[in-house]
Parts: structure tokens; C-alpha cells; sequence
């Protein structure tokens, strides 16, 4: 299936850029409809993640030690996160792509749906950017730029 999406800005500051995936037809991008599906459970948790990506963008830079690889391409999630699995495209210490995710109940991402449709998504846009040669320095350059994916 083809889907076409864009990059939103989320929050960018002098230490590193958070984009987030605006799919075409959605009002919201994937990370606002995780955070919207994830807030009634866990509110705290999400603060701290958001406090977290302003402190980055900030201070601190965006560091490996923030984020677990989750297989061979530049899929991540958050670490500190409990149970809960927040899922981005990590491009060095420059920028993150924010995805969804869930609550990981299951030994890997997948076994379950939930968990594995956002990676798969994450995947074939990690793919398409590569495949056009996106300066991932500049990712910023790159909002609202519709792209084409198949997943």
C-alpha cells in the first residue's frame, strides 16, 4: 500500500531538530495521535518525554544514551520509557523523527501490531530518505515536502 507524508517540524533549537510524520488525509501527525491515544494512561510519562526533547533541543544535544537501536537501520525508542515505546528515526546527533508506539506487553515489537506497524512506517520512511539523499544535518530543510512510501 502507498502512502504519501510529509515532515512537520515539532521543536527545533540550537542543539538538534524533532520532526514529526504527517501522513496525507490526517489531521494530526503519528507522534500527536500516540501522544492523544497514550495521555489518558500515561500523562506523567509523556511530560517527562516532552521535557526530555525540549532539554535536548536546548542543552544537552541529542546523545546515543537517550535512545535503544531497535535493529540494523536508524529506528530507536526512547530509553526510560517503562513499558511504554516511544519509536523515532535517530540521524546522529542532529535529528529525531518522531513516531508512535504503544505499551510493550510482548518479548518483541513483533508480536504485536500496535508496536510493529509504527516501526514498519518508520521504516519505509527511514528507507525513502536515504533512497533520495537527504542531508540529515539539514532534515529541517525538508518539512512539507511530500514523499511516497510503500508499506
Amino acid at each position: 500500500m502507498k502512502i504519501r507524508f510529509c515532515l512537520k517540524e515539532y521543536y527545533s533549537d540550537k542543539r538538534g531538530d524533532f520532526l514529526a510524520v504527517q501522513i496525507s488525509g490526517e489531521a494530526k501527525t503519528t507522534y500527536e495521535q500516540f501522544v492523544e491515544n497514550n495521555r489518558a494512561t500515561h500523562a506523567d510519562l509523556l511530560d517527562e518525554v516532552a521535557d526530555r526533547i525540549y532539554r535536548m533541543a536546548q542543552r544537552t544535544g541529542i546523545r546515543d544514551n537517550f535512545f535503544k537501536p531497535q535493529g540494523k537501520n536508524s529506528v530507536h525508542s526512547f530509553r526510560g520509557t517503562g513499558k511504554l515505546r516511544i519509536y523515532c528515526l535517530k540521524y546522529g546527533s542532529a535529528s529525531v523523527v518522531l513516531g508512535g508506539g504503544g505499551v510493550k506487553v510482548v518479548r518483541t515489537y513483533q508480536e504485536d501490531e500496535v508496536l510493529y506497524k509504527p516501526v514498519r512506517l518508520l521504516q519505509a520512511i527511514d528507507r525513502c530518505l536515504k533512497e533520495n539523499e537527504v542531508n540529515f544535518a539539514d532534515l529541517l530543510n525538508y518539512t512539507d515536502i511530500e514523499m511516497e512510501i510503500d508499506v
